[in-house]
């Protein structure tokens, strides 16, 4: 077999830009934010397969939870 080689074709008008970002990371808030989202995403595309297995009991008690919370 033969070995292709691929040559990265450099643009002399493309140039690196540095980014945006700063060094200073994120904050506590920030990230205690993005934890509960995903938290809330994973809870959220779990409830179908809850309702499919609990029934509409799970559905009167799932209202329930919601309203007292």
């Amino acid at each position: 077999m033969e070995a292709i080689e691929i040559e990265a074709i450099e643009s002399p008008n493309h140039t690196a830009q540095p980014s945006e970002q700063s060094n200073e990371g994120t904050t506590l808030l920030r990230t205690c934010f993005n934890g509960l989202n995903a938290l809330s995403g994973v809870g959220i595309l779990s409830i179908p397969y809850a309702l499919s297995e609990g029934g509409w009991l799970s559905l009167i008690l799932l209202l329930i939870v919601a309203v007292l919370c």
